[in-house]
């Protein structure tokens, strides 16, 4: 009933494919900018698309651009803006179609800050957290019971140019209610947590706030039009209901809300709403803007 062995044959030519597709995708990516740019642009836009199955392949596919290219600085822009501010975008806004994707676009948003932000994959992040702590706790068995000496012993990030690194956290601030504060206990978060879904749960949490920030915007102006606050008459854009949401389906665990300064931030009432402010950015990204982090890679201006 078990597994069937491959054949010396069958597993040459495994080998074989395996080598062809990651040849393939390295031309994909990095070959040809008649075929770099398009699929960039595809992938970006599929993450806006109001289409699950376009969605969970387009995260699909970023994770794969990210691994391919994460060590290449002519990505920085593509990967730490464009990419990371299309899968912010769509967690904040919660539309309907995004249900039961949300989990795929979170691992998608942590990967993506992680390699930027931080230097260092999510997996490599957790298996040196885990690694430093089982190696501390060993030398130090109280400190089982003191978890904020754990987190303050934390190991040391590799360097980042300072211009890669900035690039997510912009984005993250550029988000309705967002702090400084809260952006740096998000990546303490991320940093002393060994467990996957933790971490997602630290993004998570940081953009619950936001999403509300936005909500509350977005139901002035609706009811400024009288078409009711609740979200009615969204079409495919409707925004998600809170039982449906996997950013509300629990309180926050990992963050506190009181770094979030959200008064003063929500604008005047009847204003332009987040999502309204942000279309244009979307698009924009999902179009020749978004490519600008591939133009140095290709000669480009």
């Amino acid at each position: 009933g078990g597994k069937r062995r491959l054949s010396p044959a069958e597993e040459e030519e495994a080998a074989r494919k395996r080598e062809l597709s990651i040849v393939l995708a390295q031309y994909l990516t990095t070959g040809s900018p008649d075929v770099a740019y398009p699929l960039a642009g595809s992938i970006i836009a599929s993450l806006l698309w109001p289409d699950s199955m376009s969605c969970r392949r387009a995260i699909r596919l970023g994770h794969r651009l990210a691994e391919l290219t994460q060590a290449n600085g002519d990505y920085d822009t593509l990967l730490g803006r464009h990419l990371f501010h299309a899968a912010v975008f769509s967690l904040v806004q919660e539309p309907k179609w995004l249900v039961g994707l949300e989990w795929d676009m979170l691992a998608l948003a942590r990967d993506l800050y992680c390699v930027k932000t931080l230097g260092v994959s999510s997996t490599a992040l957790m298996y040196s957290m885990a690694q430093h702590t089982n190696n501390l706790m060993h030398q130090q068995p109280h400190l089982a019971q003191q978890p904020h000496l754990l987190a303050a012993s934390l190991p040391p990030l590799p360097p980042l140019v300072v211009g890669a690194q900035a690039l997510p956290r912009q984005v993250l601030l550029e988000l309705p209610g967002m702090t400084p504060q809260a952006v740096d206990a998000m990546e303490t978060a991320l940093r002393s947590s060994t467990d996957n879904k933790r971490q997602k749960d630290a993004i998570r949490d940081l953009l619950r706030q936001c999403a509300d920030v936005a909500a509350q915007v977005e139901g002035q102006q609706l009811a400024a039009q009288q078409l009711g606050a609740d979200g009615s008459g969204g079409g495919l854009s409707q925004r998600a209901a809170r039982e449906e949401s996997a950013l509300r389906c629990r309180e926050p665990a990992v963050l506190s809300a009181a770094v979030m300064a959200v008064p003063g931030m929500l604008g005047p009432a009847g204003g332009p709403s987040f999502a309204a402010q942000q279309a244009s950015a979307a698009n924009a990204a999902a179009g020749d803007a978004a490519l600008s982090g591939l133009a140095s890679l290709f000669g480009g201006e």
